[in-house]
């Protein structure tokens, strides 16, 4: 009995090192820390596994430079010209909605699917997290 309690020690003591490892290094969150993500957001790589209905929320001179294909424009300077345009096609195929901006803590894509969310009430509405065109050395 005696070894089999060692053995039992042994293995709590190897599981405490990884854990704390894990949690040292950044490997795993910790699990007392708040979510990185917040609710009604979503990440770049779960986003594209999606067939959303993508919404540029940037202005209309970065979404006439470059946008992503199929995208509509939506920005809070030209809400009302362009919300009725986008409801329509929504309501033609009903998916999920992706709104994003500049990929530098835009908050405009927020703003937009705030207001998206009380004129389509059962719409599932996301804002994209990195945002749009990619940093810098960043992938497509």
């Amino acid at each position: 009995m005696p070894a089999l309690f060692k053995e039992f020690l042994i293995l709590c003591g190897l599981v405490a090192l990884g854990v704390s490892y894990s949690l040292w290094s950044g490997m795993a969150d910790a699990p007392w820390r708040p979510a990185e993500i917040a609710a009604g957001e979503i990440r770049k790589m779960d986003a594209l596994a999606l067939d959303a209905f993508w919404i540029d929320a940037r202005s209309e001179a970065d979404y006439a430079a470059a946008h992503l294909p199929e995208a509509l424009s939506l920005n809070p300077e030209n809400w009302d010209l362009q919300i009725m345009h986008v409801i329509g096609t929504w309501l033609e195929q009903p998916r999920p909605i992706i709104v994003y901006c500049q990929p530098d803590e835009c908050g405009t894509s927020r703003e937009i699917a705030g207001r998206l969310r009380e004129n389509l009430t059962n719409a599932e509405i996301y804002t994209l997290l990195e945002g749009w065109p990619p940093a810098k050395g960043g992938a497509e």
